[in-house]
C-alpha cells in the first residue's frame, strides 16, 4: 500500500517535478539495494537475513517507481509478498513452536532429514533471487526494464549487481540444506503449513511461466 500511495503521489500528483524527484529516488532505490543486499550477505541468523534483504527488495521495487511503471510495481509487491510468507512459515516451522532462534547452523543438512520443507524453501529462496521461470524472475525484468526505458541504464546496472549479491547470500542458505551433515531431528509441519507452504510455491512457479494472469490484473488494478 505504501508503494502503490508512493507511485500515485509521484506519477500523478508530481510527475511534472519528476525532474526534481526523481534522481533523489534513483539514489534512495540504488542505496536500498546494495545496502540490503550487502548487510544480508554478511548475516548468520535467516530471519535478519530475509529481513536485510527486504531492504534491497524494497530498492528493487522503487526501480518501478523511477520507471513509472505502476503495473511492475504491482507485480513485484504482490509476488514479493507471497514468496515472503512461505520463507517465514519454514523459519517459523524450523524454529519450533517456542523458539526465536534462526541461526543459520541449524538448517544444515535440512534436505536429508526434511527434505519437503528444504526444497520448498529451495524454490522460495530462488524466487526471490530472479532466477528464470521464477515469477521473481518476471517481476525483477518487468522493472529494471521500466526504469531502462526511462533512461535509467545505470540504475539498473547497480540492480543487476545487488540481485548477484543477494543470490549469493540465498544460495548460501541452499548449500547449508544441501551439502553438510544434518545436526538436527526431523522438523514437523503443521496442516496449515503445509498448505500455506504448497500454494506458495505452486504460485512462486507458475507465475513464473505463465504471469500473464497476475501480469493482467496488475495493470487493471491501478490505472493512472
Amino acid at each position: 500500500a505504501g508503494f502503490i500511495a508512493l507511485a500515485r503521489i509521484l506519477l500523478r500528483g508530481l510527475l511534472e517535478f519528476d525532474a526534481s524527484w526523481l534522481p533523489v529516488l534513483a539514489a534512495i532505490s540504488a542505496i536500498s539495494m546494495l545496502a540490503g543486499s550487502i548487510l544480508a550477505l554478511v548475516q548468520g541468523d535467516v530471519r535478519r537475513m530475509l529481513a536485510y534483504s527486504g531492504v534491497a527488495h524494497a530498492g528493487f521495487i522503487m526501480t518501478g517507481v523511477v520507471g513509472g511503471s505502476t503495473s511492475s510495481i504491482l507485480f513485484y509487491v504482490g509476488v514479493y509478498a507471497i514468496q515472503l510468507v512461505g520463507s517465514f512459515a519454514i523459519v517459523t516451522a524450523t524454529s519450533g513452536p517456542t523458539g526465536t532462534a534462526s541461526d543459520l547452523a541449524h538448517y544444515r543438512g535440512l534436505a536429508s532429514t526434511s527434505p519437503g520443507l528444504a526444497a520448498a524453501f529451495s524454490v522460495l529462496l530462488l524466487g526471490m533471487a530472479g532466477l528464470p521461470v521464477t515469477s521473481g524472475f518476471v517481476a525483477k525484468f518487468g522493472v529494471f526494464a521500466s526504469a531502462w526505458a526511462s533512461g535509467f541504464e545505470w540504475l539498473v546496472i547497480v540492480a543487476v549487481l545487488a540481485s548477484v549479491i543477494a543470490f549469493a547470500f540465498y544460495l548460501r542458505i541452499i548449500v547449508v540444506m544441501y551439502m553438510e551433515e544434518s545436526q538436527r531431528d526431523r522438523v514437523v509441519v503443521s496442516a496449515p503449513v503445509r498448505v500455506v507452504l504448497a500454494l506458495t510455491v505452486a504460485v512462486t512457479i507458475l507465475w513464473g511461466i505463465l504471469p500473464a494472469s497476475l501480469r493482467d490484473l496488475a495493470a487493471d488494478a491501478l490505472a493512472l
